[in-house]
């Protein structure tokens, strides 16, 4: 009996053991998980374009011719012009009242044509003159002012000659004068002759005689109306 249950004992053990060996499974390693880290999307910046450099075109330029001039002459300081304007009965031409050939005899200096220019409403010159030799001729003419208006223009205009040696002239028109300059070589006749004033002056070349300057006045008296 004891010996039988020994050996049931021993079965019982073996069992145990043997089970334990055949259930207990064989360690395994778990294979690692290796973890790729998936790429970062690349944001790629819109490349920076640079706008071409603004071209300013320059405005067009207008060329403005500039307006005509005449040469200035040199001349005594008043004139006719500053009579006091008055309406006028008509327009007298100043570069009729003396031929080229005329005004060329005044200095010595051959001129071409005369140019006319309007002074005021009433009053307008002529004028003849080269640049070389630099020389001129230069008739200004005032009409349409009262008799007394131009009285006062033509003592106005006298007494402004300062610098000018100033001779009356009788016998010639109403009043008359030859100023002449005490340096240079320029000077002229004023004539005031009722309503109407002019005179005659001169700029370089050579400078006239009293007696040629009465002529010319007087040329020019005959053709007024």
């Amino acid at each position: 009996m004891k010996a039988h249950a020994a050996t049931l004992l021993v079965i019982a053990v073996a069992t145990t053991l043997l089970g334990a060996c055949t259930s207990a499974s064989p360690t395994s390693t778990a294979p690692s998980v290796v973890t790729t880290a998936a790429p970062v999307a690349s944001v790629q910046a819109p490349p920076v374009t640079t706008s071409p450099p603004v071209v300013l075109t320059p405005t067009a330029i207008v060329s403005v011719p500039p307006a005509a001039t005449v040469n200035p002459t040199v001349q005594p300081t008043a004139s006719f012009g500053g009579v006091a304007e008055q309406p006028s009965s008509g327009t007298l031409d100043p570069c009729a009242l003396l031929s080229p050939e005329e005004a060329s005899a005044v200095n010595g200096v051959t001129y071409g044509a005369g140019t006319a220019h309007t002074l005021t409403p009433i009053a307008s010159e002529c004028v003849w003159q080269t640049s070389s030799p630099g020389a001129s001729v230069v008739l200004q003419l005032a009409q349409g002012a009262t008799p007394d208006q131009a009285q006062t223009a033509y003592a106005e205009a006298l007494a402004a000659q300062a610098d000018f040696n100033v001779v009356d002239v009788p016998n010639l028109g109403d009043r008359a004068a030859i100023v002449r300059a005490k340096k240079l070589v320029t000077g002229g006749i004023y004539v005031l002759q009722g309503s109407i004033g002019f005179d005659v002056v001169y700029l370089n070349g050579t400078a006239p005689t009293d007696a040629q300057l009465v002529a010319d006045a007087q040329l020019i008296q005959g053709r007024l109306p």
